[in-house]
């Protein structure tokens, strides 16, 4: 059984007055605060993550203190769009761990409901390419679509993910943006 789902696309292909859709590889600190940031500007992001849950690598040390404080962790597009709806800054010269990183920042953008519905989460991107185009096929690879490929992880051990496919959902148009996130 193939895990698939198909996404529609918020606009059609790239014309005057209409949002671009653009992938962001990664829900950790990095992925979140590029989602708020398109967000502001007017495009439409997709976040695709492999954990089963945001920032899934600070999980792994969420102990860990942080060497920056507050005011430097804080994406200043995402602290509008939380402070918008309510939250609060912690103090800007504490330095946080990576847990306080996650419940206090991350987790509320996260649960934001203009990024909430453009999570993946689960979901780890094996490959990107143009529409109908090799690697040694070029002419006209501009107009193209991209394609994502992307593995869906399920949530038990031990069992094996099966290829998703093609996701359906991106709009045909040459310029989409990728943002990736180190994880």
């Amino acid at each position: 059984m193939k895990n698939e789902s198909t996404l529609s696309p918020a606009f059609s292909p790239r014309g005057e007055g209409e949002a671009r859709t653009v992938a962001v590889i990664g829900a950790g600190p990095i992925g979140l605060a590029a989602a708020a940031n398109l967000l502001e500007r007017g495009y439409v992001p997709i976040v695709f993550e492999a954990g089963a849950s945001v920032a899934a690598n600070f999980e792994s040390f969420r102990q860990v203190q942080l060497f920056s404080p507050w005011r430097y962790n804080v994406d200043p597009a995402a602290r509008r769009l939380l402070e918008a709806s309510g939250w609060t800054m912690p103090n800007e010269d504490e330095l946080p761990t990576a847990g306080a990183m996650i419940d206090r920042y991350l987790a509320p953008l996260a649960s934001h409901p203009s990024i909430a519905p453009t999570l993946r989460l689960s979901h780890r991107v094996t490959s990107i390419s143009r529409e109908g185009f090799d690697k040694v096929k070029s002419k006209g690879r501009e107009a193209a679509a991209f394609v994502i490929r992307a593995t869906v992880i399920p949530a038990k051990a031990g069992i094996q993910p099966e290829p998703r496919g093609r996701i359906a959902w991106i709009p045909a148009f040459a310029g989409m943006t990728l943002c990736s996130e180190a994880g």
